[in-house]
């Protein structure tokens, strides 16, 4: 017999994981109960997910499995039923709650109920007990705002097409909405007008970083939200919430204070004209006061309502943690290596099998034994502030760039990323260029991942709080990912120079000229392996 302080039984979600919400869409009901699961996880209950997922895994301290497994006993303290899920798995349990969040039906014949809103508790027989406790909100990151950016985050039966005519009669010049559905439906195949952007369903940090970047969230409602965990979301980022409700208002406003929730068109469109623009979040007329709707701060009531308050708290177990799939960097990944370092290579490898796909090995050019000695290059020019030639291995550094830079141009490529094999990646490298990547401005045109401090001799200027750009002053080819134009740019610098200096000095010219940027907190470190240059 398998025990459990809760089990949450789902047969008619999406499937999911911990790790869903950083791979793809997912409806806000699946995404709640992620975040009330591994909160009573991090309390130190037993938790397990049954919902139509494949997968048999533990991730975040919460174990996942198909709602059709059989093959274990089953028992638990609560069995937490998501909205009308039907059982037809055997489990023990001592009390039964059922966890709502769609609009009544008869399915819902549960005595203890959990609702999302007071609004919607208001739509059962009173005879029925619930328990209203709001869908959490994880932490969000907010982001300086792009003027004329707004969001639409919801599925597209609950108003798309309205929306699209709405917006069409009141978009501003030059103004852009970005339509995000969760994935269990899908928009029409009716042309998409100008002015609209269909990003379709999203990770959640993807998401998250429209959402934080746009003024506002722009939606007109046909079928009534329970709760509405979007506009929660947008109101703590900073948006203006405006929300056309053609029918009832539902739980909308006890998800948020927004001023601009309004059943009449007229107003609706009216407050939309007048607050474009707007920056100020402390005017009330247009922005709300975010409520706290922190796992934290509604743990103490999930944990009343399935009877655990008391509940003995479990030594956590080494549990497997969510990492997130191997990067694609660009169209290619060169990996700078000697033949002859076979070390290195194992090395780079071993470490790449977790954080990087679709690379493979550069046979570099090896200075000392091909005999390249500083007669392939002119001494004389200062390099690190004095006079002195190039080394054998600075020659062949040279060289295999230059070999790579003109691969990349003869084979058309719109991106490549050039490594050393001496780096190595910083833990969870996936998550970590994940955030810098989200946080780079969208004119870059090369990414430098990030170098000891000494490899700045003039400090970058800081763009946000995970970016800076580079000015002209890095030195360290370790790690780069470069755009088309700079692809060109680094062709012309190199065929130009003659070898009359070192690579990393033109990289610092190279800065002067395009959009480099790299993070603020290095993305990987130089092991004591000794430079092939030298």
């Amino acid at each position: 017999m398998h025990y459990y302080d809760v089990i949450f039984f789902d047969t008619i979600g999406m499937p999911y994981t911990s790790s869903t919400p950083t791979q793809s869409g997912l409806g806000g009901s699946e995404f709640a109960a992620i975040q009330v699961a591994e909160g009573l996880a991090a309390h130190g209950l037993k938790v397990l997910v049954m919902n139509t997922t494949s997968k048999h895994v533990i991730e975040n301290d919460v174990e996942y499995c198909s709602y059709y497994d059989t093959s274990r006993a089953l028992r638990c303290k609560t069995l937490l039923v998501q909205r009308y899920s039907r059982l037809i798995t055997p489990i023990h349990y001592e009390r039964l709650v059922c966890a709502t969040s769609d609009m009544p039906n008869n399915s819902y014949d549960h005595k203890n109920l959990v609702c999302v809103s007071n609004w919607q508790r208001s739509l059962f027989p009173t005879s029925q007990h619930a328990t209203v406790i709001s869908n959490p909100l994880p932490a969000l990151e907010k982001r300086a705002k792009i003027p004329g950016k707004f969001i639409y985050a919801s599925a597209a039966l609950k108003g798309l097409a309205e929306t699209e005519r709405m917006w069409m009669k009141l978009r501003p010049h030059g103004a852009t909405l970005h339509v995000c559905i969760p994935g269990y439906d899908r928009r029409d195949d009716s042309p998409v007008p100008e002015g609209i952007v269909i990003e379709g369903s999203l990770p959640f940090h993807e998401l998250g970083r429209h959402m934080a970047e746009a003024e506002g969230l722009f939606y007109v409602n046909v079928f009534p939200e329970t709760f509405c965990i979007v506009a929660a979301m947008a109101e703590a980022l900073g948006c203006r919430v405006h929300i056309l409700c053609r029918g009832d208002v539902g739980g909308l406003r006890e998800a948020v204070s927004s001023p601009l929730i309004t059943q009449d068109e007229q107003v609706f469109e009216a407050q939309f004209r007048e607050s474009y623009g707007s920056t100020d979040t402390t005017d009330p007329r247009w922005y709300g006061t975010p409520k706290d709707f922190s796992m934290k701060s509604i743990l103490p009531q999930w944990l009343e309502v399935l009877g655990l308050e008391n509940a003995q708290v479990h030594p956590k177990a080494v549990v497997s943690t969510p990492q997130a799939d191997p990067v694609k960097l660009a169209d290619q990944t060169f990996v700078v290596s000697l033949r002859r370092r076979k070390d290195r290579r194992q090395h780079f490898a071993h470490q790449a099998a977790s954080n990087l796909q679709d690379w493979s090995f550069f046979d570099a050019f090896d200075g000392p034994t091909m005999g390249l000695s500083t007669a392939h290059g002119q001494s004389g020019r200062k390099r690190r502030g004095q006079l002195d030639p190039m080394s054998a291995g600075e020659v062949g550094c040279y060289l295999s760039h230059l070999s790579i830079i003109r691969a990349a141009i003869a084979m058309n490529l719109s991106s490549i990323a050039v490594i050393e094999d001496d780096i190595a990646f910083v833990d969870n490298f996936p998550t970590r260029w994940q955030r810098f990547i989200d946080h780079v401005p969208n004119d870059w045109e090369a990414l430098h991942l990030g170098v000891p401090s000494m490899g700045h001799s003039i400090s970058p200027q800081p763009i946000n709080d995970v970016v800076h750009r580079l000015v002209g002053g890095t030195w360290g080819m370790y790690f780069l990912v470069l755009r088309r134009s700079a692809i060109q740019v680094f062709s012309e610098h190199l065929q130009a120079d003659t070898m009359s200096c070192p690579i990393d000095q033109l990289l610092c010219d190279i800065e002067r000229q395009v959009p480099i940027y790299g993070p603020i907190e290095s993305l990987i470190t130089l092991p004591a392996m000794g430079s092939d240059n030298d």
